[in-house]
Order: C-alpha cells, then structure tokens, then sequence
C-alpha cells in the first residue's frame, strides 16, 4: 500500500528488475518507432533513463508480485488509487514527451540538440516534469 516502506533488499530487488525489464522494452519499442541502430548504445541509454524515469516510481509504489496492477496501471490506464495515478501519469507523459521531443531528430539542421537522443530525453523529462507538477498530492 501507499505509504509503507517494504524492506530495502526486497525493494531494491523490484526497483532493479523493473528498471531492467523497462530499458529492455523501451530499447525494442525505440528502435520500432526509427531510433537509429547505428547508435545503440545511444538508445540503450535513453531507453535506461526512461526506465528509471516511468518504472522506477511503480517499483517503489505498487503492489509487490502483483502482475495484473502492473498490466492495469501501465498497459491499460485504469488507475484505483493514488500511486497507481502517480505511475500512470508519469508513464505516459514521459512517453509522450520523448514522442513529441523527437519530432526534430529526421530534419536536416545540422545541429548539436536535435541528435538521438538529445531530444527525446529532453522530451521525456519536460513530460516528467509537466506530470509531476500537475499532480495535486493533497487529494490523496
């Protein structure tokens, strides 16, 4: 639950896995949208970023071996309670950031900001930040 601090061994266990299996699937749905492979230690990166940044929180908060909460809250938006909000907020305004941010990697300027992964990390930590700030914790 919200609130209760599980054990730190247990906790840093969850918090390593989720971050590992997120870097994972963020790298296979990054190169799925175009990210190049030519920088893949590039995207592995980001994608390692984009973990801590949207499956670190759910680690943390949610419920410990609880794969259908996981699959509700991230998968399908159906948020019951407060941290599940938190996660899910989170999630999809990191990913929509980065999706949005990344819209200047294909053009031809020539400039230092808008190579990957500059502007989808940029992206995802203004959605992060965006989330984070609209979330009003005193109706928790």
């Amino acid at each position: 639950g919200f609130g209760v601090i599980p054990e730190p061994k247990k906790l840093s266990r969850r918090a390593v896995t989720a971050v590992g299996a997120g870097t994972a699937f963020l790298t296979f749905a990054a190169i799925c949208f175009g990210a190049p492979l030519t920088k893949a230690l590039d995207t592995v990166n980001w994608a390692f970023f984009q973990a801590v940044l949207t499956f670190m929180p759910g680690a943390c908060m949610l419920t410990p071996g609880d794969w259908s909460q996981w699959v509700r809250v991230y998968a399908l938006a159906r948020c019951e309670d407060w941290p599940e909000v938190i996660c899910c907020s989170l999630f999809y305004a990191c990913g929509v950031g980065a999706w949005l941010g990344s819209w200047v990697v294909p053009l031809d300027w020539n400039t230092s900001w808008q190579k990957w992964p500059i502007p989808g990390t940029r992206g995802a930590v203004s959605g992060y930040v965006l989330a984070a700030g609209g979330l009003d914790t005193e109706d928790a």
